[in-house]
């Protein structure tokens, strides 16, 4: 029984491994990555006792973005002070960049303190469809091709807004609460 069960296993393995996944033949295409975020520690940030600060990067990277939503939650043990408002627009190309003071609260360190920031957005659908029509080297398969034009066109009729999270993870605590 076991000989037939490793004989299987070697097959299945086999079979697998030479003709598995091929990088030119994927199963589903992605649209171009319209956007990048970032939320780090600002490292040419002023120290100060009982504050630490973070920066936020959020980077358009294709197409036009708009319906721009941005939020920050932490962990029950800190006080977060954030930018005001987002702008309405970010145009290709084109980044905002900003401050996360982040202050203790009277609760303790667990070792699980966390700051994320919530990006919000509706993706430049159109610019997105034309790019994929353009790029046929990138889009061969033309089953694939009109599965994702399909999916963006739905999107854009939907108004489907996109949501990214970016997260700064404390492992030690970033100041002594006294």
């Amino acid at each position: 029984m076991f000989r037939n069960l490793s004989l299987f296993l070697l097959f299945f393995l086999q079979l697998v491994c030479v003709h598995g996944y091929s990088p030119k033949s994927p199963a589903v295409y992605l649209a171009p990555n319209d956007v990048e975020i970032a939320l780090a520690p600002d490292l040419n940030a002023e120290k100060k006792e009982n504050e630490f600060q973070l920066q936020g990067k959020v980077s358009a990277c294709f197409g036009n973005l708009t319906s721009l939503t941005i939020r920050f939650t932490s962990s029950s043990d800190l006080l977060l002070e954030t930018m005001d408002k987002a702008p309405a627009e970010l145009a290709s190309g084109a980044e905002i960049l900003f401050k996360v003071i982040v202050k203790p609260n009277s609760k303790p360190h667990d070792g699980k303190s966390w700051v994320k920031m919530h990006f919000e957005y509706m993706s430049d659908y159109q610019a997105q469809e034309n790019f994929v029509k353009e790029q046929t080297e990138t889009y061969s398969d033309p089953f694939l091709k009109t599965e994702l034009l399909s999916k963006l066109e739905n999107r854009r009729k939907e108004s489907t807004k996109a949501c990214l999270v970016s997260g700064h993870y404390f492992l030690e605590a970033p100041f002594k609460v006294k």
